[in-house]
């Protein structure tokens, strides 16, 4: 992804015409009406129905809400050309087929020194025969010229980018044909996707302060510098891959979704150099080797995490890793009532050689709180290499976590418990 601007102030932006004032006194200020606009083959198009995503998408303003009906067309995803070089930092292309307004499109391809990079339209002007000027959202990171314009995106998919700070849902039996992007900038914030099957494709998240709430995901990626989103009541269905990955992306809140992981060997929580993330309520259930939920720290990187009331199930792998992998890195979390009881290594925490940062399993101190313990390990019988409740490696002798108050099933809780000097490293991916 590149960095994403706002809308060029040159680029006309077509207005509704059902947009209007309440006047609620006379000299009251005037409060603009926000609308719903459905996307719908059963009304012929006007000021609020459209054929296509696209088409409703050149209409919305912020706060507006889009409905998508059952038969509304995914829209032509076209691959062009551009008709005219365009200088790194433009604003705009020329290309020799008309796109949409919506279209995340790939401009470039790698070879001969065409740099491909992906950008968002959000305004198509026709100039003339074969001829569209393009506004984009951002400006381009370098030059083309003579570059394939693919909205199919090669083998991505075709993908549908929102910037305008708007809701989107969907009719009961709606699966979505495409992929969604929610663009960075300050339009793009408290975005909201609720009630959407994306079916076999992803959501990739860019922008700030969205909320994501009973959807039916794939494959999710918030992007570096994201804050704030919020996802909650969902569920994740991932055949391939990991599942949910953080990279940079303080403030997220996970709450109360399921996710059926069955890709073996995956993350269903992926969590890397992101600070403040809650992870509460989740139910968890993942194919063989996987990994549940996975937190890491690495280089000058600072991980904070509340880990809570989750219930992780991958019958031969891991439930939460917790690793810090340099010593200029920042690693915290807080766990507390997680059910760890269907896996074979229920928390395994991996140090930077010396220290593994301020892990708390019950009884010690971070920045969301003392953790009261209550993780479920009942069922840890045996200390092995593959097999144990907690563990505790890559670390200095100085280095201990707190674990009290937790639930085990030997009287003696050190009989589950595995360390580099009396349990060989188990392999966990990294």
């Amino acid at each position: 992804m590149v960095a994403k601007t706002a809308f060029h102030p040159h680029v006309h932006r077509y207005t509704a015409p059902r947009r209007g004032f309440h006047l609620l006194e006379a000299l009251e200020s005037r409060t603009l009406l926000s609308a719903t606009l459905f996307v719908t083959p059963a009304v012929p198009p006007d000021a609020t129905h459209f054929q296509t995503l696209q088409g409703a998408l050149t209409m919305a303003a912020r706060g507006d809400t889009i409905v998508l009906q059952s038969g509304f067309s995914p829209g032509t995803f076209v691959t062009t050309a551009l008709t005219q070089a365009a200088a790194a930092g433009a604003t705009f292309l020329h290309t020799a087929a008309a796109l949409d307004v919506g279209d995340v499109i790939s401009i470039g391809n790698n070879i001969g020194g065409d740099t491909l990079e992906r950008n968002l339209i959000t305004a198509v002007t026709a100039l003339g025969p074969n001829d569209y000027l393009i506004a984009l959202a951002s400006p381009l990171l370098a030059a083309h010229s003579g570059s394939v314009v693919d909205a199919n995106n090669g083998t991505l998919g075709p993908a549908i980018g929102l910037a305008q700070g708007i809701t989107l849902t969907a009719d009961s039996g709606v699966v979505l044909p495409f992929n969604l992007e929610i663009w960075q900038g300050g339009a793009s914030s408290q975005t909201t996707l609720a009630n959407l099957n994306m079916g076999a494709y992803s959501l990739l998240i860019d922008g700030n302060g969205s909320t994501i709430n009973n959807c039916t995901l794939g494959r999710v990626v918030v992007q570096a510098g994201a804050t704030g989103n919020a996802f909650v009541h969902n569920t994740f269905n991932i055949a391939t891959g990991d599942g949910f990955s953080l990279e940079r992306a303080d403030g997220t809140l996970l709450d109360s979704n399921t996710f059926h992981v069955t890709s073996s060997s995956a993350f269903a929580i992926l969590v890397h150099n992101s600070a403040n993330v809650l992870i509460t309520n989740n139910f968890i259930q993942t194919g063989s080797g996987a990994t549940a939920i996975y937190v890491s720290a690495d280089g000058t990187g600072s991980t904070s995490a509340d880990i809570r009331n989750n219930i992780l199930q991958t019958t031969d792998g891991f439930g939460l890793v917790l690793a810090k992998s340099d010593t200029t890195a920042s690693l915290e979390a807080r766990v507390q009532g997680n059910d760890l009881r269907a896996n074979a290594i229920g928390v395994y925490v991996i140090g930077d050689g010396i220290s593994a940062g301020n892990i708390d399993l019950g009884g010690g101190s971070t920045v969301f709180g003392a953790s009261t313990g209550g993780n479920d390990f009942s069922g840890f019988n045996l200390t092995d290499a593959g097999h144990f409740a907690i563990g505790l490696f890559g670390t200095g002798g100085a280095c201990y976590i707190h674990a009290n108050a937790n639930k085990f099933s030997p009287s003696n809780p050190l009989n589950v418990v595995a360390d580099s000097q009396h349990t060989p490293r188990p392999t966990a991916r990294a």
